[in-house]
């Protein structure tokens, strides 16, 4: 018989390794998913901020003839700002800003259209 002292413990050395190796993987993989998620959820919130904003300045325009040239509308975690410039008689812009964090904002521009009573053209800056 030959004498094989000392080789379960290399054995399960190896095995720690690689069990240790695929968890560290899989841990990886897990937190870069959530990462994804959180990001994914927080751009989700953000546009249907900038569309409540947008269909909340289309009801205001319907009730009223004459809304504020400025204003905020606050919602659950966040504020959109707006601006509203006269083009024309029938045609105003306006510029719907959202801040993000402390230094970037989301920012998109919209056309209403007074004949019409909607928006009419929407353009977003990232």
């Amino acid at each position: 018989m030959k004498r094989e002292k000392g080789f379960t413990f290399p054995l399960s050395a190896c095995f720690l390794l690689l069990f240790s190796s695929f968890f560290l993987i899989h841990v990886e993989i897990y937190l870069n998913e959530k990462k994804f998620y959180n990001e994914t959820e927080e751009i989700l919130r953000q546009e249907f901020y900038m569309l409540c904003a947008v269909q909340d300045i289309e009801k205001m325009l319907l009730l009223e003839t004459t809304i504020p040239a400025s204003g905020v509308l606050h919602y659950e975690s966040g504020s959109v700002y707006y601006v509203q410039t006269k083009l024309s008689d029938t045609v105003d812009q306006f510029i719907f800003t959202m801040p993000v964090n402390a230094t970037e904002q989301i920012t998109g521009t919209g056309i209403y259209d007074k004949t019409l009573k909607k928006m009419v053209k929407w353009t977003e800056k990232n």
